[in-house]
């Protein structure tokens, strides 16, 4: 799993990133663990009719190389989403929000701020 959310050898904030998420994994409570991993084995997100129904902004925000959540995804639910905006945010993957914190909080806050869903990246 790590070395599919952040390559065979990250270096930088990447490597810091990923020995973050290590450490959490490894103390994280296997039963929560495989509850969660249960619902993504079952489950294929919001159905259509609950993203064209959503009434508040949506923001579906993924990094470019992210294997899991594809921009591709992020992209379809935004279209149904009356409000949607996706954001894929470039040189990011999947752990986006430890390896590229402050872009993805500046991305959030500029989209909260501005209120106007547009799509933007990728």
């Amino acid at each position: 799993t790590l070395t599919r959310w952040f390559g065979d050898a990250p270096k930088g904030a990447a490597a810091r990133a990923r020995n973050a998420c290590h450490n959490w994994l490894t103390q994280v409570n296997p039963a929560g663990y495989k509850a969660a991993y249960t619902v993504f084995a079952h489950a294929d997100g919001p159905s259509d009719a609950a993203l064209r129904n959503l009434v508040c902004p949506g923001v579906f925000l993924t990094g470019a190389g992210d294997p899991n959540s594809t921009p591709t995804m992020s992209s379809a639910m935004a279209k149904l989403a009356p409000k949607g905006r996706a954001v894929i945010l470039d040189g990011a993957a999947h752990m986006l929000p430890m390896t590229h914190a402050k872009d993805a909080t500046e991305t959030l806050i500029a989209v909260f701020a501005d209120g106007h869903p547009t799509e933007k990246g990728a």
